[in-house]
């Protein structure tokens, strides 16, 4: 892969031009990421008193609100809050894309092989230990893809359904990736 292209696509969609701000970028999604914009929604939800209402009730009330710009990341975050969940719960979406940028770090060379190895295997750890497996992993990710997205996932161009089908797709391979085993123990091997 031609690393120039790879420098510009950190630079135009992450603000990523050196090793420092590289680093900096992943540190931020693992501690917020997306999660820091869902608790805002649900902070405002909860301002206008609408997490308590039905649905119903929350849709013609949402649709009242004024709120225009990335509306159905307010119905996300209404939809955790009715599961008992919170923003962590979109979690995967913010540290599987970490795992992407120490692959790309290495190909710019901000990282190390070993660095983004090791790297990669600490993040891995981590979300190994948050998940119980492949598929509520996979459904925190999406939904962390939805939220970012502000996909109502209900048409067929939708990016999140795309998504979802190359999940099922590559979930599906008798020797996919998600034939392994969730628990199996992850180590250095480099």
């Amino acid at each position: 892969m031609d690393s120039s292209l790879v420098q510009y696509a950190l630079n135009r969609d992450w603000n990523i031009e050196d090793k420092e701000s590289a680093l900096e970028t992943v540190e931020s999604l693992k501690l917020e990421g997306h999660r820091a914009k869902c608790r805002e929604c649900m902070e405002e939800l909860e301002e206008m008193g609408m997490l308590e209402y039905g649905e119903e009730e929350f849709v013609q009330k949402l649709q009242e609100s004024g709120i225009e710009e990335n509306l159905f990341r307010y119905v996300i975050a209404y939809y955790l809050y009715q599961n008992g969940q919170d923003e962590n719960y979109i979690a995967a979406w913010n540290l599987c894309r970490v795992n992407q940028l120490y692959t790309d770090f290495y190909i710019c060379e901000y990282m190390t092989y070993e660095e983004a190895m090791n790297a990669s295997l600490e993040n891995s750890k981590n979300l190994q230990q948050m998940y119980s497996s492949w598929e509520e992993m996979m459904d925190s990710y999406m939904m962390g893809y939805q939220f970012w997205q502000s996909d109502p996932a209900v048409t067929e161009d939708s990016l999140t359904l795309k998504r979802y089908g190359y999940y099922e797709t590559l979930r599906a391979m008798d020797d996919g990736p998600y034939t392994l085993d969730w628990d199996m123990e992850l180590k250095k091997s480099w």
